[in-house]
């Protein structure tokens, strides 16, 4: 029921949900997971790095959990280089979700003024993305950002006017 009244917006109702789960002995790391995700929503980015911690802590191995914590490190832009770390471990545990991971990495990169490493890794996930309509749009929406930031660095401008 958690995941429905997540689905649908209702924040309160899914974590009622899960803290029943979690009393009636279910998996606290799958189950922390999710009422990160929901704190998440909420904004409430203090309680999602709490559960995605206690999450982690029962299973260092849940990748999806991983990219989320380094997500909220990102969105809070803190810990970029533990962030990295965390993406890079969620794709050496679960290399079919690669492309979402690299998503979160690239921008990371893009976020810590990389943009060459962004693209790199925007590029790769497009090369390995699934037939995700909506997903390849994003993709394609990020690699434009990136394109836009490498037009206005001072080097190429430079260059385009002949200086270097």
């Amino acid at each position: 029921m958690g995941l429905s009244y997540e689905a649908q917006g209702q924040w309160d109702l899914a974590l009622s949900e899960y803290e029943a789960a979690l009393k009636k002995g279910g998996s606290s790391s799958v189950i922390e997971g999710y009422r990160g995700n929901v704190y998440f929503s909420k904004k409430d980015y203090a309680s999602a790095k709490d559960a995605y911690r206690k999450s982690l802590s029962e299973n260092p191995q849940n990748a999806p959990v991983l990219n989320n914590l380094a997500f909220l490190y990102l969105v809070r832009k803190e810990n970029l280089k533990e962030a990295e770390g965390l993406v890079r471990r969620a794709i050496e545990i679960d290399p079919a979700r690669k492309p979402y991971y690299l998503d979160t990495l690239g921008s990371l990169f893009l976020e810590r003024n990389e943009p060459d490493l962004a693209l790199s890794v925007y590029q790769e996930a497009e090369t390995l993305a699934p037939s995700d309509p909506a997903f390849l749009d994003h993709l394609h929406d990020s690699k434009k950002k990136v394109l836009d930031r490498l037009e206005r660095t001072p080097d190429e401008a430079d260059r385009r006017r002949g200086g270097g």
